[in-house]
């Protein structure tokens, strides 16, 4: 059945409203000064908020003194202290270098070259995704007064002497700390205030971690004081071992020894 196009309820399309060119061309400018705005800020954000972040995440372990430049490249004074209830902090000769790229953030990572003046002098690379992070081989050079934040024994002993921590890669989860790769310290020279024979001696602490679980074996290398042990890595943490010393030095360290645990004869058991 026939019908004429003008009896047909068809609705007719509305017309377009028309944008005013000039409202256009100032959306258009806006929404560019809005993007570019983003942009500087991003470019250009300050280092030293940066400092202030991993002040607070660490508890004023790790501090970022006079940083410079910005989250994407920059440089600070580092400085290492012994947890939120120290009041000292040990600075570190040298600048803390580090730079992020911007193009792997784009790509869903976080890349980050890190080396420092003194204590990291070879760059090392850290890569942060969802799913965890992984860093590169180093060697970390640092004062053996740190371990004072480890608490006991080293908060006793107030060590004295070089500490050299080297690693090969490791990898972790977020907000879980290591999860496989194998790390030594050594400790050269150690000296304490409390004994009268300085040094006391070099030391090696061999670290491992597999699926999680981390464990830790301790051994002399040289010194009157001889210590030995091994232990477990992570939340429940634990460590056995002995001190002694050489005969010759037997009655120069017995004060000391008696400090550090509970003796058994010459032996002086370790448990922490």
């Amino acid at each position: 059945m026939a019908a004429r196009l003008e009896s047909l309820r068809v609705p007719r399309p509305r017309a377009r409203e028309r944008t005013h060119p000039r409202w256009r061309s100032l959306l258009g400018w806006s929404t560019l000064g809005g993007v570019t705005l983003l942009l500087t800020l991003a470019a250009t954000w300050p280092a030293t908020w940066v400092a202030t972040a991993i002040a607070e995440r660490t508890g004023q372990r790790v501090i970022l003194a006079d940083a410079s430049g910005t989250l994407w490249r920059g440089a600070a004074t580092l400085a290492l202290g012994a947890g939120p209830e120290s009041h000292q902090a040990t600075v570190l000769p040298g600048r803390l270098h580090w730079q992020l790229s911007a193009l792997a953030l784009l790509r869903g990572r976080a890349v980050i070259d890190l080396n420092h003046d003194t204590a990291l002098p070879a760059a090392v690379r850290f890569t942060v995704t969802p799913a965890g992070w992984q860093s590169g081989a180093g060697v970390l050079t640092l004062p053996a007064a740190l371990l004072q934040g480890i608490g006991a024994p080293f908060n006793t002993l107030q060590p004295e002497g070089r500490m050299q921590i080297s690693w090969n890669p490791l990898s972790g989860t977020l907000g879980q700390g290591i999860r496989d790769g194998d790390a030594t310290v050594r400790l050269d020279q150690l000296a304490s205030n409390l004994s009268p024979i300085r040094p006391l001696g070099s030391y090696l602490a061999r670290l491992r971690w597999q699926d999680g679980n981390g464990s830790l074996t301790l051994a002399t290398l040289d010194g009157p004081l001889l210590l030995d042990g091994a232990g477990t890595l992570g939340r429940n943490a634990r460590f056995e071992g002995t001190a002694r010393a050489t005969p010759e030095a037997a009655t120069a360290l017995n004060a000391l020894l008696s400090l550090m645990g509970r003796r058994e004869g010459t032996l002086t058991r370790l448990r922490f």
